[in-house]
Parts: C-alpha cells; structure tokens; sequence
C-alpha cells in the first residue's frame, strides 16, 4: 500500500472519531445538570471538567487531521499521483494531447472534454469530501493555487481557438459550476457528467436514435416549439428550462447550423451511444440513423 493510501486511511479513521465526538458533544449538552449550569451561568466543578475535557479532545483531534491531511497532499505529491490539486507537470501527463493534424473543430472538443473531467474531478474530490477543510491554510492555499493552474491553462487553449469560457475566474466560481462556453454568438453551458456517466447532451443522443424526440415532434402541442420541448425534457432529464435547446437548435438546422459543436449527433455522440444500446442489447438497426452519414 502507498504511503498516500496509509495516510488516507489515517484520516478517514480520524475524521470518524471528530464525528464521534461532536456526537457526544450534543449529548452532553442535553445533560440535565449541564443544561441548569449553563442556564444559571454558574458552571459546578463537574461541568467546568467535563467541557474543558471535551475542548482539550476537540483541539487535539483537530491538530491530528490538520497534521494528516497536509502528510496526505506531500505524499500524493511525492508519489505523483493524479489528484484535483496535482501540480501542472503532472497535469499535463492527465490531460494527454490531441492527436496530430486534428482540426480546430475537433481540438475545441477534446480541450473542452479534458476541462470537464477536471471540473468533475473537483467536485467529486475537493467539494464533495469535507475532510480537505481540515488541512492548514497553507495545503489549502498551495492546492487551490495548482487547481486554479491547471484549470487556466486549459481556458488558455480554449481562447487561442476562438472559444471564451466563463465562470471560472476564482474556487468559488468553480465551485458553483456555473460555466459557459462563448463561441461566436453562441453560448454552450458546461454540462458535468453524471453518477451514471452520462451528460444531458449525451441523453438527448440516446433519445434522438430511438426515435423519441421526432415523436415529440409530431405532438400539435409541441410540433417544432424547441423551448417548450426543452423545458419537457429538463423536467424528465434533469437540467434547466434551456438546457437542450441549443442542442435542438443545432440539430434543426444541420448542416447549416453555425453552432456545430452543439449538434447532438455528431460521429463521436453516435459510437458512444452505440457502446451502451449494444450493452443493453438494442441492435443499431433499431436505431434511427445518424442524419450526418
């Protein structure tokens, strides 16, 4: 086991017992005798023990995970490993590079690929496990400063081919994953995957090869109002009013759209969608076919 994984499971131990101890903080706090102290601002002998029992616990525990976490980045670090917060060289070895001769079409996709793997791997590394909070202000600082690198050379790539990205100017605006795309006069969100791995606009594929969005189409209600099938389908789908729109929009008006990085139908949308029916046991002859072959 590597040193990173040791640490780890050091911290995840010690986080268990800090939320074991603020469990017996609140238990303590519902002691009758404790309560009275505490109402009456007169603390006995026996109170004054117990919280300064309880505070010395608290602050040694705490140090303990401060201590751990900082050991657990230095190791991740040390070891190379590929992480939200690795250094840019080791960035840059995740990322991987485009392929040779690869037009600018396709580069603006693959760099704003890598930018959405890596804005997921934040969320589900930094935001979503709270036990980094508890590393010194230095880690946090060094970390965040890598994340934000990392984060900027990729915004980089995306500007030199014409694409603007907005929303990730500061952690925070990471972190509340409000991010566009600006190409032309177009504007794409940002869509992270899923827990199943599937992004709306990946879903909206899967719909348009069964057939059922050209079903949605020949409702009266719905026949060729895109707003009112993207609010629908936001609904069902998840996502907001407009998610799908842009996606619509693209599709309706290939192969003339000026927004090509929006059509849902693309030949990589297409082999991707064709690897999960072919798992579930859907034969592409049951599909509707790809309108661009």
């Amino acid at each position: 086991m590597d040193k990173s994984q040791q640490i780890k499971l050091l911290v995840d131990k010690l986080s268990s017992e800090r939320s074991s101890l603020l469990t017996r903080i609140k238990l303590v706090g519902k002691d009758k005798k404790i309560k009275s102290d505490v109402v009456i601002g007169e603390l006995s002998k026996r109170t004054a023990n117990v919280a300064s029992d309880i505070a010395n616990q608290l602050t040694s525990l705490l140090n303990k995970i401060e201590k751990a976490v900082n050991d657990y980045v230095a190791a991740l670090e040390e070891e190379e490993k590929f992480f939200f917060g690795m250094k840019q060289n080791i960035f840059m070895i995740w990322a991987g590079e485009p392929r040779d001769g690869i037009s600018n079409e396709d580069l603006i996709v693959f760099y704003k690929s890598k930018l959405q793997r890596y804005i997921k791997l934040i969320h589900e590394q930094y935001i979503k496990e709270d036990f980094w909070i508890s590393g010194s202000e230095n880690t946090t600082s060094s970390i965040e400063s890598s994340m934000m690198s990392n984060i900027n050379s990729l915004v980089s790539m995306l500007n030199n081919l014409g694409v603007e990205v907005v929303g990730l100017d500061s952690v925070k605006q990471v972190k509340e994953n409000n991010v566009e795309f600006i190409q032309g006069e177009s504007r794409e969100p940002l869509v992270l995957e899923n827990d199943r791995g599937l992004n709306y606009k990946k879903k909206l594929t899967m719909l348009y090869r069964l057939g059922v969005i050209e079903h949605l189409n020949g409702i009266d209600s719905l026949k060729e109002n895109q707003s009112k099938i993207s609010h629908l389908l936001s609904i069902l789908l998840g996502g907001n009013k407009g998610t799908y729109q842009p996606y619509l929009s693209a599709e309706k008006s290939f192969p003339q759209s000026n927004s090509i990085q929006n059509y849902p139908l693309n030949d990589k949308l297409i082999e991707e969608t064709n690897e999960i029916f072919d798992a579930i046991g859907i034969p592409q002859s049951n599909l509707v076919k790809n309108p661009s072959n």
